[in-house]
């Protein structure tokens, strides 16, 4: 077994010479292995081996036996520990969280706060693996989770991931290695149990092969997921633009690839892991403008062109600057821009020929089409006021605009900078839902303004 583990640390690269490891030591056969077969190939690999022990504080008088146990072995070989005592039961109790869960997530936060450089070597073997996968499956899983346990995260590495449990237990027989059983092993009550009692064994039954084949399997689906995420990396530098992501490169995308940028886009955000949920209304808002909060502090928002994540507290702080005033008389075939928060707004006066060369290009350009004879003289870009209310050309309907922004889930961080033009009898044009029917152009308007708005 020894030249296998070797062989593979020198295939997944994960040690190189001058390499610090500290390996987590239960006290198991499986953690005995590792610690032994590391510190007996610590010159030839060049490495610095040491040990620690967490006791949780779960199984009483067993439990400060296993530690005991790790205690007298590493003093007999001379290697370095660190010995943690926790109390997971009332720490779990305090997070709102399975014991089991609580005491892997503290674990793995004291061996990491040991030091800031050194590799923390874990004994999750191929069976602990099949275990997963199965697990992973039973509670529904993408291709992600039937890739098992990953080999390196972090400063996380797991050298005995392509040994069985058979091969662990000889190689002790064979090193003259006493071990302790975690009793605990043998607890049906608990889900990796059953499965390790109850369903592998079946399907060795069925297959004695069944650990070979899941090892040439798991090769199979990292290739193909290595490259999915490979794909959508590069999807996510295509569609990035100052911080956002174009929506349309995203919804061009194979949904697989898609998929994996979104999680890639919103992972950063959010702690307890990613859900489905998540994806899928992400998903949903590339084809529309809206928002969902994605945890405390952070939400996604879509508003039409990008997606993007933003912090809930921007959103309360987002008001409109001062309005600007505008004398109709100045409005000319020149183009005139405003400043207007971060939207650029454009007025113009163009010709009905123009109109219709526009419109074949954009059909939404009539929306944003004012009667210049129909507004009162003194203009004004603004933010929406309380009571503002808009009626939409041809629909034959009025509504307040903030029934308009909520029906058609416009950002919050949009909607008081959402730029509003408004006379002096009230609204005349909202950007993203055109010209008040009092003031759209028709065909009967003599001189016409074209409104265009665009973002920063």
């Amino acid at each position: 077994m020894t030249e296998k583990v070797l062989r593979f640390i020198k295939d997944n690269m994960l040690l190189k010479s001058g390499d610090s490891v500290i390996v987590a030591v239960s006290g198991g056969a499986d953690s005995i292995a590792l610690l032994h077969l590391l510190k007996q190939n610590e010159k030839r690999l060049g490495i610095e081996v040491s040990a620690a022990h967490v006791n949780h504080g779960i199984r009483g008088d067993e439990a400060k036996r296993d530690e005991n146990f790790v205690i007298e072995f590493c003093e007999k070989r001379s290697i370095p520990l660190k010995v943690f005592h926790e109390d997971i039961p009332s720490l779990a109790k305090k997070l709102k969280i399975g014991e089991e869960e609580c005491g892997r997530k503290r674990r793995y936060e004291l061996l990491c706060g040991i030091d800031d450089f050194s590799l923390i070597a874990t004994a999750h073997n191929l069976n602990d693996n099949l275990e997963t996968v199965l697990l992973n499956l039973t509670r529904g899983t993408a291709l992600t989770g039937l890739c098992g346990i990953p080999v390196k995260r972090g400063r996380i590495i797991r050298p005995l991931l392509n040994c069985t449990r058979e091969e662990i237990e000889a190689y002790c027989k064979e090193n003259s290695l006493e071990y302790v059983t975690d009793s605990t092993n043998d607890d049906a009550k608990y889900s990796r149990n059953k499965i390790r009692k109850f369903v592998i064994p079946k399907l060795q039954d069925i297959n004695p092969s069944i650990l070979e084949n899941f090892a040439e399997f798991l090769e199979n689906i990292k290739r193909d997921e290595v490259y999915l995420n490979e794909q959508a990396q590069r999807l996510l530098s295509e569609a990035v633009e100052n911080g956002k992501f174009k929506s349309e490169a995203f919804k061009k995308a194979h949904p697989a690839v898609r998929y994996r940028a979104i999680k890639a886009v919103i992972s950063n955000y959010i702690s307890g892991g990613i859900e489905k949920r998540h994806i899928e209304k992400a998903d949903e808002l590339l084809s529309k403008c809206g928002s969902f909060d994605l945890c405390e502090t952070h939400r996604v928002t879509s508003d039409g062109k990008y997606l993007f994540v933003e912090e809930k507290a921007s959103l309360k702080s987002a008001k409109p600057p001062e309005p600007i005033a505008i004398n109709k008389t100045d409005i000319t075939e020149k183009e005139t821009e405003f400043k207007f928060a971060d939207f650029i707004i454009t007025l113009r006066l163009i010709s009905k020929t123009e109109i219709d060369s526009l419109q074949k290009i954009n059909n939404e350009v009539c929306y944003n089409l004012l009667d210049y004879d129909k507004m009162t003289s003194a203009i004004v870009i603004r933010g929406r006021k309380s009571g503002d209310r808009l009626r939409i050309k041809e629909r034959g309907l009025s509504k307040t605009l903030k029934k308009l922004y909520s029906e058609n889930k416009l950002p919050q961080s949009l909607r008081e900078i959402n730029p509003i033009i408004a006379d002096d009898e009230g609204v005349v044009f909202v950007n993203g839902f055109g010209a008040d029917e009092r003031c759209a152009a028709d065909n009967n308007s003599k001189k016409i303004i074209l409104v265009s708005v665009r973002r920063k």
